[in-house]
């Protein structure tokens, strides 16, 4: 999908949501802290501007686009220009995997998983967090929200279900999962076990 021009021109734009919106943010951030594993050598795929790929001490980050790199990079992420289809790793590079709102912006997410299992280490872990388009989330962007906004205006939003089945199509045993709530599910924003409200990490 060729969404590249939108976060080079809107780079500045999508990294201040983080700071507009620290309340989500650090509750979708809590919610992956209880999913990842400890790890040695850890890499977001799709790591964007580098906001949680920092805040969990991930060092390595491939992405598209160059001008999100740039910002990732001044965080002290070891940045790659690069496509999730297609990842310029060798066999089993690391024992940790992340990738956070990336799949509705892929070509082929199979494939994508894919090459996350190739450069996965054998008891490595992959931390998939994502919009089910079934959650009260998901259904806002879909039904009101893409139309103003740039970054998910072409986004292809896929459920819970439809990432266990990539996944274990791919290889890999789905082994929990956890949903960020949102105020008008129960507030403040937190994190519980299960999916199909808000954002779904795997």
């Amino acid at each position: 999908m060729d969404d590249t021009k939108t976060f080079a021109d809107n780079a500045e734009r999508y990294d201040a949501w983080y700071d507009r919106h620290a309340d989500l943010f650090h509750a979708e951030l809590a919610a992956i802290k209880a999913l990842t594993p400890v790890f040695r050598k850890g890499l977001e795929i799709g790591v964007g501007t580098g906001r949680f790929a920092a805040a969990l001490g991930i060092r390595h980050g491939i992405d598209p686009e160059p001008a999100m790199l740039a910002k990732a990079a001044a965080r002290g992420i070891d940045t790659t220009v690069g496509m999730a289809e297609n990842l310029p790793y060798d066999d089993a590079s690391f024992d940790m995997l992340l990738m956070t709102t990336t799949i509705c912006f892929l070509d082929d997410i199979g494939q994508a998983f894919r090459e996350a299992r190739r450069v996965l280490a054998l008891q490595g872990q992959f931390v998939v967090a994502f919009i089910d388009k079934y959650s009260h989330l998901g259904e806002r962007y879909q039904n009101r929200g893409k139309a103003g906004n740039p970054f998910y205006a072409d986004a292809n939003f896929v459920s819970t279900s439809e990432v266990v089945d990539y996944l274990k199509s791919a290889g890999f045993a789905v082994e929990e999962s956890r949903q960020t709530l949102l105020p008008e599910d129960s507030p403040p924003y937190r994190h519980i076990p299960g999916y199909g409200n808000a954002r779904s990490s795997l």
